[in-house]
């Protein structure tokens, strides 16, 4: 009789630490990227001028909360320069790289006639700056 009564309290105390496990295990959202296994949807897609002729700097994509990714495509002439990030959303310290600092010496390089995918998981959705010191074509795609 003390054997079923042992192995009723083992049994017992194990089940409550699963359900003591599955209570206080956190549940991660997806922020950002698409879920694996979802699909993405196009929210805009733009061809812009950038560089001298046209304007240096410019705004790719605006701050969006529910992006997924972004994909940028330079023509085969010149590279761009990438801000990935809003100087007026954070506070600006030496050496930050944001739309007022933007140049053809500070960014990020995206090398010419190639096309990018950036997942927002890691690149984020806030507003992204381009920089070009050549007159260029881009085309930008949001899902």
């Amino acid at each position: 009789m003390k054997t079923h009564t042992i192995t009723f309290k083992l049994i017992a105390l194990a089940f409550i630490a699963l359900v003591a496990v599955l209570l206080f295990k956190p549940f991660y959202k997806a922020e950002s990227s698409t879920f694996p296994g979802l699909r993405g949807f196009s929210q805009f897609a733009t061809t812009s001028a950038i560089g001298f002729s046209a304007v240096p700097a410019i705004t790719m994509f605006n701050s969006n909360e529910t992006c997924n990714s972004r994909v940028i495509t330079t023509r085969g002439d010149t590279g761009i320069m990438i801000a990935f990030s809003d100087p007026t959303l954070i506070k600006q310290t030496a050496g930050e790289i944001g739309s007022t600092t933007l140049s053809g010496a500070k960014g990020f390089w995206q090398a010419p006639s190639t096309t990018v995918a950036y997942d927002a998981g890691i690149y984020g959705c806030g507003r992204w700056t381009g920089f070009a010191g050549v007159s260029t074509t881009i085309s930008v795609q949001e899902f």
